[in-house]
């Protein structure tokens, strides 16, 4: 540690995420936008052996993913919903649906590279909901995603 006018020290930091209502954390991940981005999360995660499924407001679906039909059916199924959606208006859309749901447990991240209040906002509505929620943008595209060679900015 440093001493005189240059000490400083950091605080303990929390845990970011809680246990899940399965008790594993991030056991069974849900990814909400399987567009670009979000399929290549998706194929990603699963070559790397974790359970995924997915649901898109396009209907899109992706061989090898379990693509369920409504964001209800999408969040039933997940430990961690992973939002990777298009723009702000799908983004405030998605989140202010969530909020409807069970959340109770959850660690919801949003990677989309929105205007971050659109989730900072609603922390305080997430968490009343029995939920955490982190912002975490993704940089590179989808084939940079697929690599696993991506970059990510944390924040929340």
């Amino acid at each position: 540690m440093l001493t005189g006018a240059a000490a400083f020290s950091f605080p303990p930091i929390p845990p970011i995420l809680p246990l899940h209502r399965r008790g594993q954390e991030m056991q069974r991940i849900g990814v909400v936008g399987l567009g670009r981005t979000g399929g290549a999360m998706a194929r990603r995660m699963v070559a790397g052996g974790q359970e995924v499924s997915g649901w898109t407001r396009s209907g899109r679906i992706i061989d090898g993913i379990a693509c369920l039909p409504d964001l209800a059916a999408q969040i039933a199924r997940s430990d961690t919903p992973i939002l990777s959606v298009l723009d702000d208006a799908a983004v405030s859309q998605t989140h202010d649906t969530l909020l409807t749901l069970t959340l109770d447990g959850m660690q919801v991240i949003d990677t989309g590279t929105v205007v971050p209040t659109i989730l900072t906002d609603r922390i305080a509505a997430i968490k009343a909901r029995g939920a955490c929620a982190v912002g975490v943008p993704v940089s590179g595209g989808p084939d940079l995603v697929l690599k696993g060679t991506c970059g990510i900015f944390v924040g929340g």
